[in-house]
C-alpha cells in the first residue's frame, strides 16, 4: 500500500513550522529587546521626571496636601499645572508606543534586516489609529462573545488572531481586516486551532512549572520572567509564519458573510446591558428596603 501524498491545501507541518520560528527568531530577537528596552526605557524615564516635577511641590508645602491645598502659591499652582500637563503628556506618549510596539514587531519579521528604532516608529505611525479602531470593533465582538458564553469567545479571538498582521501586510482596517481575518482561519480552522493550543499549552505548561519551582527556589523567579519575556516574541514569529502559509492558500473573498458572529455579538451585548440594570436596580432598591424595613 503506498503512503497517501500531503494535500496540496494542507498546512505546512507542526514540526517544520517551529523549525521555522526558532530560525528567524534568532536573526530578529535582538530587534525585539531593543524596541522591548526602549519601552521600558520610556517608562522609567516618564516615571523619573514626573517625580522631578513632584518634588518641589513636596518640599515647599512640608510634605503636607493640607497646607499646599490651602495656602498655594502661585508658583505652586504653576508646578501643579506644569505636574498635570507633563502627566497627560507621558501618558499619551507611552499609549502611542504601546500601541506602535506590536506593529513595530511585525515590521521587523517583514524586514529581516536591521532597522534603526527611530525607522521603526516613523513606519508604525500611519497603522497607530487604524489598529486602535479596529480593536474596538474586535473587542465588541469578542467581549459579546464572551458574554454569550465563553466557548463563543475563544472561538471570535481565534477567529479574529490575524487580524493585526492583516492591517500592517494587507492595509486593510477595520471591517475588512476582521474579515479577511475571519475568512483565513475559517478555510484552516481545524488546522489553525490544532497550531495555536500546541504553542498555547507549551507556553502555560512550562510557566507554571517555573512558577511552581520558584515558589519553593526564589532565584527562579527570574528565570520565569525572563522566559515570559523571550516566548513573547517566539509566540509572535510562528503566528505570523502561520498567517504567510494560509494567506498564500486562501485568496480574497469578498462574498464571505459575518452575519452569526454580528447576531452572537449583539445577543451578548443585550446580556451585558440586562445584567448590568438588572444589578444597578438591585443596588438602588437595596437600600430603600433597608429603610422600609426600619
Amino acid at each position: 500500500m503506498g503512503v497517501r501524498k500531503k494535500a496540496a491545501s494542507d498546512l505546512q507541518p507542526i514540526g517544520d513550522l517551529f523549525s521555522d520560528s526558532w530560525a528567524l527568531y534568532k536573526k530578529t530577537v535582538l530587534s525585539y529587546l531593543k524596541v522591548l528596552g526602549v519601552g521600558l526605557l520610556l517608562i522609567f524615564t516618564g516615571t523619573l521626571i514626573l517625580v522631578l516635577l513632584l518634588l518641589p511641590l513636596f518640599i515647599t508645602s512640608g510634605g503636607s496636601v493640607d497646607h499646599l491645598l490651602a495656602h498655594a502659591t502661585w508658583f505652586q499652582y504653576f508646578l501643579i499645572f506644569l505636574v498635570f500637563f507633563s502627566f497627560v503628556l507621558y501618558l499619551l506618549i507611552l499609549i502611542a508606543y504601546l500601541l506602535m510596539m506590536p506593529i513595530m514587531y511585525l515590521l521587523i519579521l517583514t524586514n529581516t534586516k536591521k532597522e534603526s528604532i527611530k525607522s521603526l516608529i516613523n513606519r508604525s505611525k500611519p497603522y497607530i489609529i487604524p489598529y486602535f479602531m479596529t480593536n474596538l470593533l474586535l473587542s465588541f465582538f469578542v467581549v459579546g462573545g464572551f458574554a454569550v458564553f465563553v466557548i463563543p469567545g475563544l472561538i471570535l479571538s481565534l477567529f479574529f488572531i490575524f487580524t493585526l498582521t492583516i492591517i500592517v501586510l494587507e492595509n486593510k482596517t477595520g471591517r475588512a481586516a476582521l474579515l479577511r481575518s475571519y475568512q483565513l482561519v475559517k478555510a484552516y480552522f481545524w488546522q489553525i486551532l490544532l497550531r495555536v493550543i500546541i504553542i498555547e499549552a507549551g507556553v502555560i505548561i512550562v510557566s507554571n512549572i517555573l512558577n511552581n519551582i520558584a515558589k519553593e527556589v526564589s532565584s527562579v523567579a527570574i528565570i520565569s520572567r525572563l522566559f515570559s519575556l523571550f516566548v513573547e516574541w517566539f509566540v509572535v514569529i510562528y503566528l505570523f509564519l502561520l498567517y504567510k502559509q494560509i494567506r498564500e492558500k486562501v485568496p480574497a473573498d469578498k462574498t464571505v458573510s459575518m452575519n452569526w458572529i454580528w447576531v452572537v455579538s449583539i445577543i451578548g451585548w443585550i446580556l451585558i446591558i440586562c445584567l448590568l440594570g438588572a444589578f444597578l436596580s438591585g443596588s438602588l432598591q437595596l437600600p430603600s428596603s433597608r429603610a422600609f424595613a426600619a
